[in-house]
C-alpha cells in the first residue's frame, strides 16, 4: 500500500511542478508577443539560426546584419516611406544574403562596420570552433562588392605559444 501511495503522491508532484512551470513561461510568451505587436515595432523572418549584430544604413534604408554561423551579412531592406507602411502593419520583412564570400567560407561574421564616409561596410571575420583563423574585409555599401580581404590569422602560420599581447584593433576615421 505504501508503494502505491508514493506513486501516486508522486504523479501530483511532478504534475503540481509542470503546472508551476507552465504558467510563468505562458506568461513570458505572452508578454513577448504584445511587447513585438506594439506600433513602431518590425517583425522579419531570419534565414539562419543567431544573428550577431545589426547596423542601420540610413542611406539605404536598410539593417545590416551579421550572420553568426552563415559567415556573412545579411540585409532588411524596409518598404519605401511613400506607400504608407514602415513595416509594423503585421506585414513581415525578408531578410536576404547580402554578403557571403567564398574566401571566408566557415568562418562567423563576428562584428560589422558602416563607414559611410568611404561608402563601405567593414566586417570581422573568425572561426568560431578553434579561434585559429581571423580576417577583417571591406565592401562596397552599394554593391557588396569587396575592396580587400586581410588575413589576421592563419591555421599554418600560427606560433607555437602565441603571444597574449599580439592584440589588433581595427578603427575607422
Amino acid at each position: 500500500m505504501a508503494s502505491n501511495c508514493c506513486g501516486y503522491c508522486g504523479r501530483r508532484t511532478w504534475a503540481l511542478l509542470l503546472l508551476a512551470t507552465a504558467i510563468p513561461i505562458a506568461l513570458i510568451a505572452s508578454l513577448e508577443r504584445a511587447a513585438t505587436a506594439t506600433n513602431g515595432s518590425l517583425r522579419y523572418r531570419s534565414g539562419g539560426w543567431l544573428r550577431e549584430c545589426a547596423k542601420w544604413d540610413h542611406a539605404r534604408r536598410r539593417f545590416l546584419i551579421s550572420t553568426f554561423f552563415d559567415g556573412g551579412v545579411a540585409e532588411i531592406r524596409l518598404p519605401a516611406i511613400s506607400d504608407g507602411s514602415d513595416g509594423s502593419d503585421g506585414s513581415d520583412l525578408q531578410e536576404r544574403t547580402f554578403i557571403a564570400d567564398a574566401d571566408v567560407a566557415g568562418n562567423a561574421s563576428l562584428g560589422i562596420l558602416i563607414d559611410a564616409k568611404r561608402d563601405r561596410l567593414l566586417v570581422v571575420y573568425a572561426e568560431v570552433m578553434g579561434l585559429s583563423s581571423s580576417a577583417v574585409a571591406a565592401y562596397g555599401l552599394e554593391s557588396g562588392e569587396r575592396f580587400f580581404l586581410t588575413r589576421l590569422s592563419r591555421p599554418e602560420h600560427l606560433p607555437a605559444s602565441p603571444d597574449p599581447s599580439n592584440i589588433s584593433f581595427v578603427t575607422c576615421e
